[in-house]
């Protein structure tokens, strides 16, 4: 899911090198990186160097940025439930998702550079003001009656996510040029990690913690009050901050400046891929990897209803343990790199994505076949094939039973654990191998530039497979998913050599006296 960390490409460009050296390959949130140095952002004192723990202002913006993000990721987990439980539709819960994906794609480069020329601390306290009044709207739809096919209700729903996730594109690259601000340089590391960890645990506390425990307890009226209490909050504990130095500028100018320069990167990022094919193999798995991602979050709410027979608030239990298991791997994996090679690494994962997809979907049909996993003597269906011209001699009488429910989903949520690593395995190994053969000059702007495209890639994929998984059902939707990565791992392995004979960038050669 991309809620609030969806990189903004003016973002990402100062997050190539990232401040531990790692930037996307660690997919560290833009809120955890240090942005470049402007005028539009510089202090008017450095900080005090003192303890982060001792310094307020630093402590009151990590506090909102968690508080936000968890809020943020708990609002994405109510949506999907929402959308499912009105329209029971995977081409609907789609849209859903498009409607943060494309706000990042049309105002994610615009809103980074606008945001560099306004008072950072105005922008944060009014986009979460704006978050919050939000939060008011979302609660008075779900008071409405949805009315007959609930379209209207839909598209205000629609509505109201794009506006939050536009917003969202000027919150957080303010925050992100806040932090030296407030921050002494030396301790500048220590506090881009806290952010980091802030990130990584907002998305487990929102989508499988905080996010369905309020909706399970209290339901959906105390949740969004909640979640606007959280951004009124945030906005509270920006209001004290300093005041960051702006200046004047001309809306009309900078967006055409914005736009040349985003053509230029393009041609960059273009003429570097036609120049290393390595390099373009690693595009196409970061690519493919977010857009798996999202296709999955779509047909996780369909499949847990429509497939496993739980509720749709239930989701989490399917997607947590992909969430583990991408945990286990990012925390493995430079280990487990010094015995095998990055490609290796990326060709397991993609292996065990297809073979995993493939099982999520023939695992619940299994269920209904086999002897010890029924949950009852009585079949639900009985299907006949036979050949007619035969008279029935080569029939076959199909009886399909309840499943039993508790082993099912410990089957589907090993099968999702596996997936989340496989998931990691490609990933972090692609964007590290970008990383070292990229120019070190336009890193930033090649990071930046695929993360649009990669957002904008995902647009028809997630329209055209949510009416296919409405038309043929979720599991045949993950089979042919599976059955996809497997085609494209051949390829992989046919192509083998392109990733592991191209030499290396050669390194930059040190200045003379």
């Amino acid at each position: 899911m991309k809620p609030e960390h969806l990189t903004p490409p003016a973002v990402a460009a100062e997050a190539a090198a990232g401040p531990n050296g790692m930037g996307p390959g660690s997919d560290c949130p833009p809120t955890a990186l240090v942005p470049a140095a402007s005028t539009a952002m510089q202090p008017v004192h450095v900080p005090a160097d003192v303890p982060l723990w001792r310094n307020r202002p630093f402590l009151a913006l990590w506090t909102a940025q968690a508080i936000t993000q968890t809020a943020h990721n708990a609002l994405w987990y109510a949506l999907m439930v929402l959308v499912e439980q009105v329209s029971h539709s995977t081409t609907h819960l789609g849209v859903t998702i498009l409607t943060v994906v494309i706000p990042s794609v049309l105002f994610g480069v615009v809103a980074g550079v606008f945001v560099d020329h306004w008072e950072k601390r105005t922008v944060l306290i009014v986009t979460n003001v704006l978050r919050a009044a939000l939060m008011l709207g979302f609660l008075a739809l779900t008071q409405l009656p949805v009315g007959d096919g609930g379209t209207g209700w839909l598209l205000t729903l629609f509505a109201l996510s794009f506006v939050f996730s536009t917003i969202t594109q000027f919150f957080a690259p303010a925050e992100t040029a806040l932090i030296p601000a407030l921050v002494h340089p030396r301790r500048l590391l220590q506090a881009n990690s806290g952010f980091h960890l802030t990130f990584l645990g907002s998305q487990l506390a929102g989508l499988v913690l905080i996010g369905p425990l309020i909706v399970k307890l209290f339901g959906m009226t105390i949740f969004f009050v909640l979640l606007a209490l959280g951004f009124a909050l945030s906005a509270a504990l920006v209001w004290p901050l300093p005041r960051t130095r702006h200046e004047a500028f001309s809306p009309v100018e900078e967006t055409q400046r914005v736009a040349r320069r985003l053509q230029g990167d393009i041609a960059e990022l273009w003429a570097f891929l036609r120049r290393d094919r390595a390099s373009a193999w690693c595009m196409m798995h970061l690519t493919v990897g977010s857009t798996l991602a999202l296709l999955v979050a779509m047909l996780a709410p369909g499949y847990v209803t429509s497939v496993l027979g739980i509720s749709a608030e239930d989701v989490v239990f399917v997607l947590a343990p992909a969430g583990v298991g991408m945990i286990v791997a990012a925390l493995s994996l430079q280990r487990v790199a010094r015995w095998i090679s990055k490609e290796t690494l990326i060709h397991t994962g993609v292996g065990l994505l297809g073979v995993t997809l493939m099982l999520i979907g023939i695992v619940p049909l299994v269920w209904q076949l086999l002897p010890i996993t029924r949950a009852g003597s009585e079949p639900q269906r009985v299907i006949e094939v036979g050949l007619p011209f035969l008279n029935g001699a080569l029939g076959v009488v199909v009886r399909l039973y309840p499943p039993e429910q508790g082993s099912l989903l410990t089957a589907v949520g090993v099968l999702t654990l596996v997936a989340g690593l496989g998931f990691a395995s490609v990933i972090v190994p692609a964007q590290t191998i970008l990383q070292e053969r990229a120019p070190a000059a336009s890193r930033g702007r090649i990071f930046a530039v695929q993360l649009m495209l990669g957002s904008l890639a995902s647009v028809i994929p997630l329209l055209g497979v949510g009416s296919l998984a409405d038309l043929i059902g979720t599991p045949w939707v993950f089979v042919s998913l599976g059955l996809g990565l497997l085609l494209f791992l051949w390829l992989l392995l046919r192509r083998a050599t392109v990733l592991g004979t191209l030499p290396r960038q050669a390194a930059p050669e040190r200045p003379g006296p």
